[in-house]
């Protein structure tokens, strides 16, 4: 496949954009952590009649895991598939950790920001979709070979959902076809002007495990896994007396934060045999506790459940060796944590050669993921058939942490900001990219670059 440095890149009308804004305002109005099930199913509920209403041409089932499904009534066999996909999940908020006038819910907004819970992680992506559903219903986009989907549970420990959209392609899902592309709708998008997307072809892996034992034998376990880093901890018997609780800058992310901004790791370190610790959630693995937790007890050597995790490029052959010597327990499964890296064939799919082009012009810069998505869950369980097939990549408009902004501005994490300017910007670059790739027609309108 030729590449072409040529990129047009659209303007996203007011009209559109606003739209757009709508749709997202009304998703972060309605709270759904993934710790409270029946919450995300309500929002799912929403995400369901929206797409019924703009798509009915469409078939729209939810799967035995919750997830939401969107295929047209026809796929051209011989076409690429574009595979679409974001979760309606987030992560649990702490509201006295955010900065007036912010608060998880309700959501504050002025012209330049958007303020709330998950509003990037993963609610701009998942207005996203909806976005071009509805652009699609009123005429202005014609799609091809769209298949739409939804997660129920992509946050915190335990299975994912995504793994049972990986096992469905072939049944529920239409196969891939040479040239099919899974696009996450993850907030990858600079926070900091031009607002530059970023596109993720590479995830790092991302282990969470559980040990259990003294502190002591916790402490020299944590220092030989010098990769690790601890998330939570809690003793197996509460302490009779009050615990002391410390509060510490909130740090976000752990795939982001730097270890010596990790209250947990320092607390554990200078931990002694009376010591007792109680920190963080390991249902959220994914957020640096911002509380620590200090008490008494009573006899030496308490027991306690520490979760470590580990994210960068790590095989899973090295990290099961490294973990033999160890009794642990996986918090969600090492398998479906392994990470990707299909740099090297962008360009076997329109839609990943439509981003090659727009990187040669400075309209999007390629990166890896220090985290994981639910492009490695997905793809963790398809057949090695379709995984040879299928392109993952992530992209959306969802900002990313704004660390030394003030206040800080954390996905996972206090006073999550959408950045309007940037999110106008990925969705015009999502538009130019789809239409280049073939899988959207300006409706009415003649297609200024063809792409190759």
């Amino acid at each position: 496949m030729t590449r072409s440095s040529s990129f047009f890149l659209p303007e996203v009308s007011t009209a559109k954009f606003e739209g757009y804004l709508a749709g997202l305002r009304h998703l972060v109005d309605q709270p759904s952590p993934f710790t409270a099930p029946d919450t995300v199913t309500a929002i799912m509920d929403t995400v369901h009649r929206r797409m019924t209403r703009s798509l009915p041409n469409y078939s729209h089932n939810r799967d035995a895991a919750g997830n939401l499904i969107c295929v047209p009534a026809e796929i051209i066999a011989s076409a690429p598939i574009l595979y679409l996909s974001a979760h309606v999940d987030t992560v649990p908020a702490n509201p006295s950790i955010w900065t007036s006038p912010f608060a998880p819910h309700p959501a504050f907004e002025d012209e330049h920001q958007l303020v709330a819970q998950g509003v990037n992680d993963c609610k701009a992506g998942v207005a996203a979709q909806l976005w071009l559903a509805e652009l699609a219903a009123g005429g202005a986009l014609d799609l091809q070979n769209i298949v739409f989907t939804f997660t129920f549970k992509e946050e915190g420990s335990g299975p994912k959902t995504g793994t049972a959209l990986g096992e469905a392609f072939g049944s529920g899902l239409p196969a891939p076809t040479p040239g099919s592309t899974l696009l996450v709708l993850e907030n990858t998008i600079r926070s900091d002007s031009p607002y530059l997307p970023l596109v993720y072809a590479a995830e790092n892996s991302s282990y969470t495990i559980r040990l259990t034992g003294p502190l002591v034998a916790l402490r020299a376990a944590q220092l030989a896994l010098a990769h690790w880093r601890p998330v939570a901890i809690t003793p197996i018997i509460a302490p009779l007396s009050d615990w002391g609780w410390t509060d510490h800058p909130p740090q976000g992310h752990v795939c982001t934060a730097p270890p010596d901004k990790n209250p947990l790791l320092a607390a554990l370190l200078a931990a002694d045999r009376f010591t007792l610790l109680n920190a963080g959630d390991e249902r959220s693995h994914g957020t640096i506790p911002s509380s620590i937790g200090l008490a008494s007890g009573s006899t030496p050597d308490a027991v306690h459940r520490l979760t470590l995790t580990k994210r960068g490029n790590f095989p899973l052959a090295a990290t099961l060796a490294e973990l033999a010597p160890y009794d642990y327990t996986p918090v969600k499964p090492l398998d479906q944590s392994v990470g990707f890296d299909v740099t090297e064939r962008c360009a076997s799919s329109p839609v990943g050669a439509a981003f090659l082009a727009a990187a040669d012009t400075g309209a999007v810069a390629f990166d890896r993921n220090p985290g994981a998505s639910d492009a490695t869950i997905i793809t963790s369980a398809l057949t090695p058939a379709h995984r040879e097939i299928l392109l993952p990549l992530v992209c959306g408009p969802g900002t990313r942490s704004q660390r030394t902004a003030m206040p800080p501005r954390f996905t996972h994490g206090p006073n999550e900001t959408f950045v309007k300017p940037a999110g106008r910007r990925a969705l015009a670059t999502l538009l130019a990219v789809l239409t280049r790739a073939g899988h959207v027609t300006p409706a009415r309108a003649t297609r200024r670059d063809s792409g190759s």
